[in-house]
């Protein structure tokens, strides 16, 4: 009659097999953003390789990550057949030094920065490119801008320019001719 406890354990084995195999660590190899869930090939542990695997990401957000960007893959049932990658990170390009609370969106490598400040700030960075809105924008606070403020039409000094040597009779009380003034501000 067969020990109890290797009855037990070799009864086990299959179900520890599939816990030890739901959840790994591997790197991404390749990624296919065409179909409607992004598709990775990544390397597991011990040169595991496995294809299509699908990238599940937050919705509203999406990403394509680097070649060798790390990735944490379930495997639904522990069964390898079915495997999901539910993060993926690489640690040579997050941003690092935030404040308790922010988020910060980036580009690995062009230097493009969206951040929501834990002081209520929100904070745009390009390196050297330029945001765009395409669309309507309206503020409801100050506007403060240190480089000069363009339309179609000109730019803001030019206007500011235009108006200060403008002239034009006066009909109100005092009577005379508007003097040009000398500002530049």
């Amino acid at each position: 009659m067969p020990d109890i406890a290797q009855l037990v354990k070799r009864m086990l084995e299959p179900l520890a097999s599939r816990v030890n195999l739901a959840i790994s660590r591997g790197v991404v190899k390749l990624v296919d953003d065409a179909p409607r869930m992004q598709e990775l090939q990544v390397t597991l542990l011990k040169g595991e390789v496995l294809d299509k695997v699908e990238h599940f990401q937050p919705l509203g957000l999406s990403s394509v990550p680097l070649t060798d960007a790390e990735v944490v893959v379930a495997c639904v049932g522990g069964l390898r057949e079915h495997p999901l990658a539910i993060v993926v990170d690489d640690r040579n390009y997050r941003p690092t030094g935030g404040a308790p609370g922010e988020v910060t969106i980036y580009h690995p490598t062009a230097g493009q920065r969206i951040v929501l400040k834990a002081s209520g700030d929100v904070e745009i960075t390009t390196s050297g490119g330029k945001v765009t809105i395409a669309g309507d924008l309206e503020v409801s606070g100050d506007v403060t801008a240190t480089g000069d403020v363009e339309d179609s039409g000109g730019t803001l000094q030019g206007f500011r320019n235009i108006y200060n040597i403008h002239t034009h009779k006066e009909t109100g009380a005092g009577g005379g001719t508007t003097l040009p003034t000398t500002s530049t501000a």
